[in-house]
């Protein structure tokens, strides 16, 4: 069979664009050349077909490695009442700035995630206002998403990118997902100690700052004489 690069694609479901990509990245041989048109044969048909299965097989098991959340608190559903309970009235309109609550209007309440939610309700029960947390949240939450963007930007050009390099061979797609997943669980607990020792650290300096403030108080209290 010799067919060109536009059958070629058409055969395999492909565009033109992204076969001559893989021959860039080494994925696919060169056509032979009768001119200025390349032409190719049943072997490009099959190394296409064959290196299609691999990524279809490769990203299933990358998938599951990789983009199955941690948390398995879940959605849940509380009453307008309930929540304002919980966290004071008009809760559901700042919980919709966080993005946990689509239509406030609803009653019940559908929210994203039953773990942030108690999470948010212990926290203003030790007396941090719950317009002032979810103000923080927003804030954080931008940082957040930087944060991660920067790492998975590194492990995309030190792992995925010389993976693609050696035709998705080295290493193999089931150990890049074994991988991944390691790489995930380790970027996760390693933002988390450093996020608690960032706290601890701060905490220690607005404690002392505290503390400096409220003896400089105490000082210029003058103690009272009682008469004899």
């Amino acid at each position: 069979m010799e067919i060109t690069i536009d059958q070629l694609a058409q055969r395999v479901s492909m565009s033109s664009r992204n076969i001559r990509e893989w021959q860039r990245q080494g994925l696919l041989p060169p056509p032979t050349r009768r001119g200025r048109v390349g032409i190719y044969s049943d072997e490009h048909v099959a190394r296409i077909r064959r290196v299609q299965q691999l990524h279809a097989e490769g990203f299933r098991h990358l998938a599951a490695e990789v983009l199955t959340p941690f948390s398995t608190a879940g959605p849940t559903t509380v009453s307008r009442a309930e929540l304002d309970n919980r966290l004071g009235t008009g809760a559901a309109a700042h919980l919709a700035k966080l993005g946990m609550i689509a239509d406030t209007d609803d009653d019940p309440v559908s929210v994203r995630d039953a773990e942030t939610l108690d999470l948010i309700e212990g926290l203003t029960g030790v007396g941090l206002s719950l317009e002032r947390l979810v103000a923080t949240l927003v804030d954080i939450r931008g940082h957040q998403r930087n944060i991660a963007d920067v790492i998975l930007r590194a492990y995309a050009e030190d792992v995925w990118e010389p993976f693609v390099s050696s035709s998705f061979a080295k290493p193999d797609w089931a150990s890049l997902a074994d991988n991944a997943g390691r790489a995930r669980q380790l970027g996760i607990a390693l933002l988390a100690h450093l996020q608690q020792t960032a706290l601890d650290d701060a905490a220690a300096s607005v404690v002392l700052s505290e503390v400096g403030q409220a003896e400089r108080a105490l000082d210029g209290i003058k103690p009272t004489h009682e008469r004899p």
